[in-house]
């Protein structure tokens, strides 16, 4: 996949108003080469997303408290740092950006529900 900055930031602006409507993202545009963009999802989670057009270096990552829990990105081959596992490289096919962004949400909203059902366990008083 050869793509430009422009092209790969277009694609993103539209997988975040797909994926996370509600979201402004920070975009930083070093060069006209090399993107980074940013945004909370609250006050401890934050997804990174960056790409570098000599290189096609892309990154894709949820932090948590300043620690990826889980990513996808093309260094040494497309892989997925899994949800559970963010040290593990899991082969995949290259993705779109809709694509990475949408399993961005799908982790986003997993660590969500356990957070809520964490939440209720201890909260119950039972």
């Amino acid at each position: 996949m050869t793509v430009t900055a422009d092209e790969w930031l277009s694609e993103v602006r539209g997988a975040i108003t797909q994926y996370f409507p509600k979201i402004e993202p920070r975009i930083e545009i070093v060069r006209h080469t090399r993107v980074t963009i940013r945004f909370d999802l609250n006050d401890v989670t934050v997804v990174a997303l960056f790409f570098r057009e000599e290189t096609e270096r892309v990154d894709y990552a949820l932090i948590v408290s300043d620690q990826r829990v889980f990513g996808i990105d093309n260094l040494d081959g497309w892989h997925i740092h899994p949800l559970g596992n963010p040290e593990a490289h899991e082969s995949c096919d290259e993705m779109t950006p809709l694509e990475a962004i949408r399993r961005l949400r799908e982790a986003s909203d997993t660590l969500n529900k356990s957070a809520s059902n964490e939440s209720k366990d201890t909260g119950s008083g039972n």
